[in-house]
């Protein structure tokens, strides 16, 4: 979510690993997408983000807070 968390809006992906990403955040209720059915000709869908949703964002925010794992 880090990837899209500055991105303009509504925001165009093709990429197969990506959108099977945004339809995992989608279901967490992280963000508000849309996702085609898969396409005739080659199966693969395409997806359109059209914003973070609160749940998101908080989410984002607390992974701001976390402190780094492994300290420098």
């Amino acid at each position: 979510m880090k990837s899209i968390a500055n991105a303009a809006f509504p925001l165009h992906v093709d990429d197969q690993d990506a959108v099977r990403d945004i339809q995992a955040l989608r279901a967490a209720g992280f963000i508000e997408a849309s996702v085609s059915a898969p396409s005739a000709e080659d199966g693969n869908r395409s997806s359109v983000v059209h914003r973070i949703a609160p749940e998101g964002r908080a989410a984002l925010a607390r992974e701001r807070m976390r402190p780094p794992r492994f300290p420098l």
